[in-house]
């Protein structure tokens, strides 16, 4: 059963970290725009996360096609 918890929290802990990452890129591009740098390797999963976040971020501030 302990085994089973500490798997548990493992994975929520990684789930947090990979949330905040996400987070960071989405703010990247909210306060910087689309010149903000990915501050992560680019060989480390976190580089991919940040990028998804920051995407994210610039579609909804986009918007829908065709809606200018």
């Amino acid at each position: 059963m302990e085994d089973t918890a500490n798997d548990l929290a493992e994975k929520i802990a990684a789930a947090e970290h990979e949330r905040t990452v996400w987070e960071a890129g989405r703010s990247a591009f909210r306060t910087e725009g689309a010149a903000a740098l990915n501050p992560h390797s680019p060989r480390s999963s976190d580089h991919a996360l940040w990028a998804y976040g920051f995407d994210a971020e610039w579609k909804e501030k986009r918007g829908p096609v065709g809606s200018y």
